[in-house]
């Protein structure tokens, strides 16, 4: 099964919230649902997960695309603590998130080694979904148009724009929150990102069951990245119903 043939794209994350038992305990959950309700055999859309690093080795059948949540920009070598690309292609994985928020913020990540990362993900033949998004602050400065711009400037320098990339808008703002903008400056957002590079681009941030039927009417969106309603199976799940049906009417 193949993620990124899809047109349309749900990918949980659940960051570090679930240790190795509990995650093995939702993957074969949510793999179990996947199977009899032949979510894996929808066309259009793609549904994945990526629980933590020391996850990425479970079991989790065929019927679930898994990714990590990141990767070092070290391919190899004396770097004590890092997930290194040459890891991640071992266990079969195919993408991974880089440069989500969490790590510019919390890591100190900035658009330069985000660059490095993306070349080592395309050199290793695993996808990349880029995060960019703006903070309250440069939102309220009506900065968001120049900060993204920059943030995609640099981390798609010398990267070949036909290579297979996603790209997740993030206001930073919006992340855990509950903070959702307006459908239109999603929309202007995700304009501009496509107008830089012509690949699908994802929304994410406090989507939820309550949004997402709202989110899913923005015409230029390629589906979410999901967080805090990605661990719970039951809220997963109905998450991929509403995308399913959303794509069937």
């Amino acid at each position: 099964m193949s993620l990124f043939d899809k047109k349309y794209y749900l990918i949980g994350n659940f960051k570090s919230n679930l240790n190795y038992s509990k995650a093995k305990h939702f993957l074969k959950e949510i793999s179990h649902l996947v199977e009899v309700n032949n979510y894996a055999k929808q066309i259009y859309i793609g549904f994945a997960l990526c629980p933590s690093s020391l996850s990425l080795n479970l079991e989790y059948g065929k019927n679930l695309n898994i990714g990590a949540q990141n990767i070092s920009n070290f391919e190899s070598g004396p770097y004590t603590g890092e997930c290194t690309i040459d890891n991640i292609s071992d266990l079969n994985i195919k993408f991974t998130l880089v440069g989500h928020n969490e790590r510019r913020k919390h890591f100190n990540e900035t658009d330069e080694i985000i660059n490095q990362k993306i070349k080592l993900c395309l050199k290793n033949n695993i996808t990349p979904i880029l995060c960019v998004g703006e903070t309250l602050e440069e939102f309220n400065q009506k900065q968001t148009m120049s900060v993204i711009k920059k943030q995609l400037d640099i981390a798609l320098k010398d990267i070949d724009l036909n290579s297979n990339i996603l790209i997740s808008y993030e206001p930073i703002y919006s992340v855990g929150t509950g903070l959702v903008p307006e459908n239109c400056h999603i929309e202007h957002v995700i304009s501009l990102i496509k107008e830089k590079i012509n690949k699908p681009v994802l929304y994410g941030g406090s989507v939820s069951n309550n949004n997402i039927n709202h989110l899913m009417e923005i015409n230029s969106v390629n589906g979410f990245l999901i967080g805090k309603e990605a661990l719970d199976v039951i809220k997963f799940e109905s998450l991929i119903k509403k995308v399913i049906l959303k794509q069937k009417s």
